[in-house]
């Protein structure tokens, strides 16, 4: 999935910095977490979930498979645009600052997607200004119903299934989008590519082979389980899921009448979870994740009101 040594490299040359938020213990050891294909990721709010562990974590694996000429694919997910709109604003923030940080030409392609170009352009800030948007960061933002973000996407779904032998170099993609957004993203790649067998996104969905490395997963507490398996289901057989979220959080609301259903009942299936709350489920409550705490805070999993380790305070 990404050479742990250019993990390694990239949290060194990060923790050196002077410019980059230095990720605390929590936060490192989620980075540094290549050895397993989902790493689930819990804390409150405040506690850095995407701006000091996944953003970081996943500039850490495109930065890895850069380094050794591999290319590198990865699908940026949340429930809202304006959660997707963070981890884009914060993606874009940190390729800016650790291009300056080793002056090297790494740019993976940071596209996010919207139903149409005017909504997926920079929201104003609170005095009516935009923010910039950094000339050697590769930024497209894509209306897929437009006649340029279809194309757009189309050479997306290109890329995502190049062979090794095409000419220039691997190319690396970052897109950011909501479920029902990934949805037509995946149905325009099954449209525009001879590969898959079928011309609808359901078809993308099952590509054996897969098409995404990594699939980030935000705000997983307010997540339906549907939209967890339409978020993975592009993963490659050997990539990662790296999902966080706050299971105290506002869960998601879900109105089913099941009393007339042959099908399991949501209790044994745990349908009615959010997908961060499933995978707390099927891990046996705490096992196999995270965490990450505020200074101001208890530790994510501790119910007592009483603090414990802290680790260091940023913005999530």
């Amino acid at each position: 999935m990404a050479p742990p040594d250019g993990i390694v490299d990239f949290l060194d040359r990060v923790t050196d910095s002077t410019q980059l938020l230095t990720p605390t213990a929590d936060q490192r050891a989620f980075i540094r977490a290549i050895d397993r294909p989902i790493v689930p990721l819990q804390g409150p709010a405040g506690a850095g979930k995407t701006s000091g562990a996944l953003v970081p974590a996943l500039l850490a694996r495109a930065w890895a498979r850069w380094q050794t000429g591999q290319p590198f694919t990865a699908f940026v997910v949340a429930p809202s645009h304006e959660a997707v709109d963070t981890a884009f604003d914060t993606t874009i923030e940190w390729t800016q600052q650790y291009q300056d940080l080793v002056d090297e030409p790494f740019s993976p392609a940071l596209t996010r997607v919207r139903p149409t170009v005017e909504a997926a352009q920079s929201t104003p800030a609170a005095d009516g200004t935009t923010p910039d948007i950094p000339e050697t960061v590769d930024i497209t933002r894509c209306g897929y119903t437009s006649e340029a973000g279809a194309a757009h996407l189309a050479g997306i779904a290109d890329d995502l299934l190049a062979t090794a032998s095409a000419a220039g170099p691997p190319p690396q993609h970052l897109l950011f989008a909501t479920p029902t957004t990934l949805y037509r993203v995946l149905e325009t790649v099954a449209t525009t590519t001879y590969q898959i067998d079928g011309d609808a996104a359901t078809a993308a969905m099952q590509y054996t082979p897969g098409l995404a490395d990594v699939v980030c997963l935000d705000e997983a507490s307010m997540v339906a389980l549907p939209q967890l398996f339409l978020a993975t289901s592009p993963l490659a057989p050997d990539g990662q899921a790296l999902i966080g979220g706050d299971h105290r959080q506002l869960p998601t609301v879900t109105a089913v009448d099941w009393t007339t259903s042959t099908r399991k009942s949501v209790v044994e299936t745990g349908a009615y979870r959010s997908a961060l709350s499933y995978l707390r489920w099927v891990n046996d409550q705490d096992g196999g994740f995270m965490r990450v705490s505020t200074a101001r805070g208890a530790e994510v999993g501790d119910e007592s009101d009483t603090p414990t380790t802290a680790g260091e305070d940023n913005d999530d």
